[in-house]
């Protein structure tokens, strides 16, 4: 696709949002701190039957849309060739959970590296319910060494191991449907296939203890998925069907998804008129009891076996994200919580991956691509 050798220093990689609000391609450079984003190219999801459910036919076609148009901006000579992709796929079309497995010795031994990665193989291929297939990633997410935490373990000495292992499903024939619509834009290079419940706990990981323990919410275009982080370990994840094409249904009825995120903006930002205003909250409010009942339907069963952090972190688009935290905050969700108290929730932005990302002039800012390369530079720089 026309692409130069990377230079020396620089290590180049392709970023793929896919599904979160559409899909978007994205090219940075994520040899040093922070990553830095060179271009993004977003595809809007355009559906207006938002009763429909889209197909995966659909959600290829808006990455093809996207990485394609990448490509083309970057033909030109001295732009460098991505060494890999990192391709973030949302619900409903990846779920995630955690298998945990725990080995002990008689007396203190050496951890090595080796040990790790057999208890994680043996993790994965003691789980009769996976569908090998459908495997997109496993990764070791967690290890404590005699009951405590640690991200070095590697020449410690303990008497007892435990590993857990976040683990990702895609159906095989999405993923090759995907990969189909990113390979003519990013020929032979390895395509890291990644969830965004792996990208939100490793991100919020390096947030400090405050977020050791919450609930993810991801509302993306076509469902939804609540996942439980506890210390730092995704225990549980919920699939919703209903996602922003549903919630944006339900507000305005028929009305187009741009005009009605657009009248949601303003009435956020105190721009719309009294009579906009106006027409917006009524349906607002008209909306919340089949809201209530889709999101706390979700909680509760969750709930119903072990009761929920208070902390809640919100990843949607920005347009809905601070009307829907006021109303997760706001409902009675508080019988769910482990303090039997309204969840505190906090709507993700791209200010709050700021550490990790730095955006070239001129390029737009983007939620789910910030994402992806926190992620990125979180995989890279964890141990600098």
């Amino acid at each position: 696709m026309g692409f130069s050798l990377v230079p020396h220093g620089k290590k180049i990689v392709a970023l793929a949002d896919i599904g979160g609000s559409g899909s978007a391609c994205a090219l940075a450079d994520a040899g040093n701190v922070p990553t830095q984003i060179q271009a993004v190219v977003r595809t809007p999801h355009v559906h207006e039957d938002r009763q429909g459910e889209r197909t995966i036919a659909q959600l290829a076609q808006t990455l093809s849309t996207a990485s394609s148009q990448l490509a083309t901006m970057y033909t030109q000579p001295g732009i460098s060739r991505p060494s890999e992709l990192y391709a973030i796929a949302h619900a409903p079309w990846i779920q995630s959970r955690s298998i945990v497995t725990e080995r002990s010795f008689e007396t203190e031994t050496k951890i090595t590296e080796s040990l790790i990665g057999d208890m994680a193989k043996e993790a994965l291929a003691g789980d009769s319910s996976l569908v090998r297939e459908d495997v997109c990633e496993g990764s070791v997410s967690h290890i404590e060494l005699n009951g405590y935490p640690t991200h070095a373990p590697h020449g410690k000495m303990a008497h007892h191991v435990k590993v857990v292992v976040l683990v990702s499903e895609m159906k095989r024939a999405h993923r090759d449907e995907l990969e189909h619509a990113l390979r003519p834009s990013f020929p032979e290079i390895p395509i890291r296939w990644r969830s965004y419940a792996r990208a939100l706990a490793s991100v919020l990981g390096e947030r400090g203890s405050e977020s050791r323990n919450a609930v993810i919410f991801d509302i993306s275009d076509d469902g939804s998925a609540v996942s439980v982080l506890r210390k730092n370990v995704l225990t549980e994840q919920k699939q919703i069907a209903a996602g922003t094409q549903t919630l944006l249904s339900l507000i305005a009825g028929k009305g187009s998804r741009e005009e009605t995120l657009s009248l949601l903006s303003m009435l956020e930002h105190g721009t719309c008129t009294t009579a906009q205003c106006d027409e917006i909250n009524a349906a607002l409010t008209e909306a919340e009891p089949a809201i209530t009942k889709i999101v706390g339907q979700g909680l509760g069963d969750m709930a119903a076996q072990r009761r929920l952090p208070n902390e809640a972190y919100l990843f949607m688009h920005e347009d809905l994200a601070e009307w829907f935290a006021r109303f997760i905050a706001r409902i009675d969700f508080a019988q769910f919580t482990i303090s039997s108290k309204p969840f505190s929730v906090h709507p993700l932005s791209v200010a709050d991956f700021s550490h990790a990302v730095a955006w070239n002039a001129g390029v737009a800012h983007d939620l789910g691509i910030a994402l992806a390369a926190a992620l990125v530079h979180t995989e890279l720089h964890k141990n600098s």
